[in-house]
């Protein structure tokens, strides 16, 4: 099986489209995408965690791979665990997750590989945390780079 390439280039945006205003640290952003693992974007610190229970049920990054791809992986390196993530990939630059179908949802450890099992193209690819690891005064994630392969 061709394991791709890493796509050079990427950007990224946060998608925080249940929050006032919908934002979350908008420019810590690029440094999920910088090659960089020692920087990382984060999301805020929340009381209570992500979920059916909390403030909203996700926040996420929007990754741009600059064309439409034939995505072979998307690796994830997330600060701290467990991380719930799901993960989209979409021809438009999502404005919520609502109605999407993920490749993939798990809790993720520090690192995770996602494959698509069938052949999946794609422009935008969101990484979308629906549950944060804990941390001193509640609960936040982290990601510190995001790889995706074409």
């Amino acid at each position: 099986a061709d394991a791709g390439r890493p796509v050079i280039g990427l950007t990224a945006d946060d998608l925080d489209p249940q929050a006032t205003p919908p934002e979350e640290n908008p420019a810590e952003a690029p440094r999920a995408v910088d090659g960089d693992p020692a920087t990382a974007w984060r999301t805020s610190t929340y009381r209570q965690n992500l979920g059916p229970g909390g403030l909203k049920t996700g926040v996420g990054l929007v990754i741009d791979l600059g064309e439409t791809r034939t995505l072979r992986s998307i690796e994830v390196t997330f600060v701290g665990t467990p991380t719930g993530v799901s993960v989209f990939a979409t021809d438009e630059a999502p404005t919520d997750v609502d109605g999407l179908t993920a490749l993939a949802t798990e809790a993720a450890g520090e690192r995770l590989v996602v494959t698509p099992e069938s052949e999946t193209s794609a422009r935008f690819v969101t990484i979308w945390l629906t549950s944060l690891p804990a941390v001193p005064g509640g609960f936040r994630g982290e990601v510190a780079e995001v790889v995706v392969r074409a």
